[in-house]
């Protein structure tokens, strides 16, 4: 009979050790299903803010497109308005547009575009060009004057690839 006692203990202690285990199983999971769930909401918030098109960040009215399409105009060499002394600007320019038709109506008009900037640029003087802000006056110019000429849609920006005075 006094061995049964000890029996009990035994058995007791045996299944203290195994609820322990079970609780401990238990808790590692019920983290790991926390993590996951965490892991979830993290990708969909991630998703919705980076990668999906109509998401906070990600929408088109927070964001400036870049211009899809491009049209070169090169090599403007113009007499500039100065009387005293002989100087001349040497120019290119790339107009940047998203309409897609609207490369063919700038290639129609190539002759008028030109005309059209060296006028432009022909009436500067040296000063003028010197001076701090002067090729942002002259492309917003060119902006408006160009898409002034055209129907088919307008041109976003000018960029000059060259720009020599001399």
């Amino acid at each position: 009979m006094a061995d049964q006692p000890e029996e009990g203990k035994k058995e007791g202690k045996k299944e203290e050790k195994k609820d322990g285990k079970k609780n401990i199983l238990l808790i590692g999971v019920i983290i790991l299903f926390i993590f996951l769930i965490l892991l979830l909401i993290g990708g969909a918030v991630a998703f919705f803010y980076l990668g999906f098109p109509g998401g906070a960040v990600g929408s088109s009215d927070d964001v400036v497109q870049d211009p899809e399409h491009q049209f070169t105009v090169e090599n403007f060499i113009v007499n500039l308005a100065d009387s005293e002394q002989r100087r001349f600007l040497k120019a290119s320019m790339v107009f940047t547009y998203h309409e897609e038709d609207l490369q063919e109506e700038l290639e129609g008009r190539k002759a008028q575009l030109r005309d059209m900037i060296i006028d432009i640029l022909r009436n500067k003087k040296v000063a003028e060009i010197e001076e701090a802000g002067s090729t942002e006056r002259i492309r917003s110019k060119v902006v408006s004057k160009v898409n002034e000429m055209l129907s088919e849609g307008e041109i976003e920006e000018v960029y000059f690839t060259e720009f020599i005075v001399q």
